[in-house]
């Protein structure tokens, strides 16, 4: 705070003195009158000073404001493009999910078609052993009786 308020305190002082008080204590009182202003009053010029100051603040807050803006934009335009990547990874796993079922059920088709294949040769293999066993026993009973 600077002195740019004038207080005429030799003038305050003599006031003090004709209503009746003490010179001494007149003068230590228009003193220290003088040091309350000249540390606790803000002048014309203080006051400008903070509105200057207000002012370049206020510019901050604004730059601020678009920066956050500007931030809020960008992050809305990754979290979009996110959201796509997600969705195409989705749609690539619903696609290799599907590749996946044709395989499966492919593979099961050939182990069907390859149960039935050994089940048709196990069959062939009992009926052949059951006609040899079929000509062992009449064999056998040809040579007995």
């Amino acid at each position: 705070m600077g002195q740019a308020i004038a207080i005429d305190t030799l003038a305050y002082a003599k006031k003090l003195i004709q209503a009746g008080m003490p010179q001494q204590q007149a003068e230590v009182q228009a003193q220290v009158l003088r040091e309350i202003i000249d540390t606790n009053l803000a002048t014309k010029r203080d006051i400008a000073e903070v509105k200057v100051e207000i002012e370049k603040v206020r510019a901050e807050v604004e730059k601020v404001k678009a920066d956050i803006e500007r931030v809020k934009a960008e992050l809305k335009a990754d979290i979009e493009r996110v959201k796509a990547d997600l969705e195409k990874v989705k749609a690539e796993l619903k696609a290799d999910i599907a590749r996946v079922k044709v395989d499966i059920e492919r593979v099961r088709a050939e182990l069907k078609a390859d149960i039935a294949k050994v089940k048709a040769d196990i069959i062939k293999w009992i009926m052949g052993m059951l006609i040899a066993q079929s000509a062992v026993i009449v064999g056998l009973m040809q040579i007995l009786k």
